[in-house]
């Protein structure tokens, strides 16, 4: 696994691959994920989930994740996608929030570590969720 990615914290730089995590650096209640991180993290992501979209073939009634005209994925393909993309738990929201053009990486990474949580958790709360968001699976298993 390549790591280029790194967390920006001052003038240090630690690889994304390290045992450091954002909630590593939440604890210590200092520093910022990088953009360049950010845009990584999303590009890996969006390159895990976009090519296992699809609009039908859902069990009815399933969870499923709507990637705006791209389709939808389970919510076992998004979880996946973003473990194998060596995100932290809480990127998702960031992910959710970039998709629907809420947020931008540069402005998602102004954002203390130690704040993400509770901060994605509000703007998520006031974002329409017009392309990224949760829902189900309709009768006949479309999304």
């Amino acid at each position: 696994m390549r790591c280029w990615f790194g967390y920006l914290l001052g003038v240090l730089t630690i690889p994304a691959c390290s045992l450091l995590t954002v909630a590593v650096l939440a604890k210590a209640g200092r520093g910022r994920v990088s953009e360049r991180h950010i845009e990584g993290l999303y590009k890996a992501v969006d390159d895990r989930l976009l090519p296992e979209c699809r609009s039908d073939g859902f069990r009815p009634g399933e969870g499923i994740y709507r990637l705006g005209d791209y389709g939808a994925v389970t919510v076992d393909q998004w979880d996946q996608a973003m473990e194998q993309s060596g995100a932290p738990k809480d990127f998702a929201l960031a992910y959710m929030l970039i998709g629907n053009g809420d947020l931008s990486c540069g402005e998602l990474s102004r954002i203390p570590v130690a704040d993400w949580t509770s901060e994605l958790t509000r703007l998520l709360d006031d974002s329409d969720l017009e392309y990224v968001y949760y829902t189900e699976a309709d009768e006949e298993g479309c999304a």
